[in-house]
């Protein structure tokens, strides 16, 4: 792995950051992470991936079949809120979620559907949060720490020009 080179703009810190390079008609391409001076690349992105349901227990039965299937654990069942998650049994994530929509509202195209991607650090959570409401991008929820789901949990939720919903989030402590 080599040092960034000069066209690598970083940002959040001396050493580490997002490397953007300008790109066609002056958009920006991200090119990676930069951890210490150098370009990382291959890193994971995924954090988990949400579906929304309107009969929950009929997808229960549904998804524990077929994540079971494919070799996968059930980490946890909640029926009161209700939700389930899948993983590999090897990794704590990605996880694979199912359960009725946050907001109360019936599971439909862009509500109830959201895909998390997985952040280094939370510094780059709030970066990313505000770079997707430059490009237009709408606030479903401001970065910040989300105890409820678990200590660490530290997030940002916002929805593409289109209407889909997207989650930047990180796991680590600070």
């Amino acid at each position: 792995m080599t040092a960034p080179g000069p066209e690598c703009v970083k940002k959040a810190s001396k050493t580490d950051g997002v490397c953007f390079r300008r790109g066609v008609e002056n958009s920006l391409e991200i090119l990676g992470m930069v951890r210490e001076g150098f370009l990382l690349l291959g890193q994971k992105m995924i954090s988990h991936v949400f579906i929304g349901v309107n009969d929950f227990n009929r997808a229960l039965v549904f998804y524990q079949g077929v994540m079971q299937m494919l070799g996968l654990d059930l980490k946890f069942t909640d029926l009161e809120r209700p939700w389930a998650g899948w993983k590999h049994p090897d990794t704590a994530r990605p996880l694979f979620v199912v359960g009725k929509p946050f907001d109360g509202e019936s599971a439909a195209l862009g509500n109830g559907q959201m895909i998390a991607l997985l952040a280094p650090n939370r510094q780059i959570v709030d970066n990313a949060h505000a770079l997707a409401l430059a490009l237009d991008g709408t606030c479903e929820g401001a970065p910040g720490l989300r105890p409820e789901y678990h200590p660490n949990f530290y997030g940002a939720y916002f929805r593409d020009p289109e209407g889909n919903k997207l989650c930047v989030c990180c796991h680590d402590p600070e």
